[in-house]
């Protein structure tokens, strides 16, 4: 697994300047990181939680409000001395999170400000009958269920970031033979299929799945 931190640094310096030249945060960031496996038959990830710190430390860098939610290994608490009191990557603190950021992207619209908002995943990818998923601590999360986050925060533009195996397919699901479904525009979905909310751009991972 590779960090998406260089990337992520790019990015938000470009746009940092309108963002930043606001009274009051206007970018926000959920950061999530879980070396936890999807099964018995896949082993668990040794850095997912290393990334989620570095990607903090960027994002904070540059002024982004970030929630981080890892279970940090004893050599990444010696590389981090304050990731210690982080709280895991749960289906519970997901959900509160998101409330909480939700809260501060409705008080930063309300005075008229535009929002960016970053979500950044580094874990495992799999797939349950067809279907492709991220593995939380606790729980499979669905893109179903990224996209009523995404679309409950109800930030100006959101910004996903996905360092996972089945991560393209998790954006995007696959058609008969095993054809790529083209999204529609505004990343509107249907059926089955997650509907991202309008704005919203996608980084995903490749790897050989």
């Amino acid at each position: 697994m590779r960090s998406f931190a260089p990337v992520l640094l790019c990015q938000l310096w470009l746009n940092a300047t309108p963002a930043f030249a606001q009274t009051g945060p206007t970018a926000f960031a959920i950061v999530i990181g879980s070396n936890r496996s999807p099964s018995a038959a896949v082993s668990s990830l040794r850095y997912a939680d290393d990334d989620a710190l570095a990607n903090q430390r960027v994002l904070e860098l540059l002024g982004v409000e970030t929630i981080v939610l890892a279970l940090p290994d004893s050599d990444t608490r010696l590389q981090f001395p304050d990731s210690s009191t982080l709280k895991a990557a749960t289906r519970a603190h997901v959900r509160d999170a998101v409330s909480r950021v939700r809260t501060q992207i409705a008080a930063a619209r309300s005075k008229g400000h535009e929002t960016q908002l970053y979500f950044f995943f580094a874990g495992h990818g799999d797939q349950l009958a067809g279907r492709s998923f991220l593995q939380l601590e606790d729980a499979q999360y669905w893109p179903q269920d990224l996209a009523a986050d995404l679309t409950s925060m109800n930030s100006t533009e959101s910004h996903v970031v996905i360092d996972a195996c089945y991560s393209s397919q998790f954006v995007s699901a696959r058609g008969p033979g095993g054809r790529r479904i083209s999204l529609q525009p505004g990343f509107s979905k249907t059926g089955e299929a997650a509907a991202w909310p309008p704005r919203t751009g996608f980084l995903t991972a490749r790897s050989a799945s």
